[in-house]
């Protein structure tokens, strides 16, 4: 998991953030997004990191590992997609956020497309 004040990674058991010593909330991890697209990763990671909620993204690291690439289905097909996971109680405001940031995304890039004319 990430610690929610320094964002570094710490194993999921951590009490304490191996890091800057911040306590770490223990409890139940729900996966809330699994996908191939990188910006909505790393987007969504910066939004929780600035409100203090814990997650940690399952595969990330192993999207080019193996340099195939994720040609056509947006990720590795050997690693599989990306997992996000946040606390349970932190889950269904995390989706909804999630979601917000999926349709802004397809938003602009139906901008993008219109500019192009």
């Amino acid at each position: 998991m990430n610690c929610p004040r320094c964002n570094a990674r710490n194993e999921l058991e951590a009490v304490k953030c191996s890091e800057c010593g911040a306590e770490l909330r223990a409890g139940k991890f729900i996966k809330v997004l699994e996908t191939g697209d990188k910006p909505l990763i790393t987007i969504t990671k910066s939004v929780l990191t600035d409100a203090d909620v814990e997650y940690f993204v399952k595969g990330e690291d192993l999207q080019d590992i193996i340099g195939l690439g994720s040609f056509g289905t947006g990720y590795n097909f050997a690693a599989g997609p990306m997992e996000l996971y946040v606390h349970e109680e932190d889950a269904e405001a995390v989706k909804m956020l999630i979601d917000e940031l999926e349709e802004s995304q397809a938003v602009e890039e139906i901008d993008e497309e219109d500019s192009e004319f």
